[in-house]
């Protein structure tokens, strides 16, 4: 049975070894292999040899800079999640490539917490994706949702395997949020995200939703 990755990699680039220590040292996690480039061209030479499910990156790097990391990343993956690390002067650049499908951003000086929030909702989103690409595989493949006698929609197979579809590191991640008072700042945030962009359909994000709130429940 086919199951979400557990194990997010992250690429951290930054220029300056005390931020690229301190950075792997907060965002470290058990379901997360955090790898460092010293700076944005070790970061593309990284790119070329491994996957990356999210890139955080320093804006301002000698030769290739953090826009450029962010182009090369998503020119080889397109769903890669990247966060820039940004000061208030270079926001509008920042911003721009927002705009071109970067994930978001944090302006130094930051909290840990904010960058920590931040990198847990990328790979929330990560995981989220993961999953409505299983869901759309096993609709695809006549498992998903069926018409019941009564007209209304039914789950059928999808929801016969949802604890194969649903992911153990989703669901205690969820867990952990609930418990940390983050949970309704991104649970909800993630699959509008989803929505919005034209990742997901309505019945996917309302089958979604309803495992978040199974989740939620426990």
């Amino acid at each position: 049975m086919d199951t979400v990755a557990s194990i997010i990699s992250v690429l951290i680039a930054d220029d300056e070894r005390a931020s690229r220590d301190l950075l792997q040292k907060v965002l470290s996690r058990p379901d997360r292999r955090i790898k460092l480039a010293r700076d944005g061209n070790a970061a593309v030479e990284m790119l070329d040899r491994e996957v990356f499910e999210v890139v955080v990156t320093d804006l301002n790097m000698p030769g290739v800079n953090g826009i450029e990391v962010f182009r090369y990343a998503i020119g080889l993956r397109p769903m890669t999640q990247v966060i820039f690390i940004t000061g208030y002067g270079s926001l509008e650049m920042v911003l721009g490539a927002i705009e071109g499908g970067a994930y978001d951003f944090v302006t130094k000086p930051f909290k840990l917490a904010q960058i920590q929030l931040v990198v847990r909702n990328a790979c929330d989103k990560v995981r989220l994706l993961e999953e409505v690409n299983l869901l759309r595989e096993r609709l695809s493949a006549g498992e998903g949702l069926r018409e019941s006698t009564s007209g209304n929609r039914e789950r059928g197979a999808v929801l016969g395997t949802a604890a194969g579809v649903v992911n153990a590191g989703m669901i205690s991640e969820y867990a952990r949020a609930a418990q940390d008072n983050w949970r309704h700042a991104d649970a909800r945030l993630a699959l509008e995200r989803l929505r919005n962009g034209g990742e997901i359909s309505e019945e996917e994000l309302a089958f979604l939703e309803e495992r978040l709130q199974k989740i939620d429940r426990k």
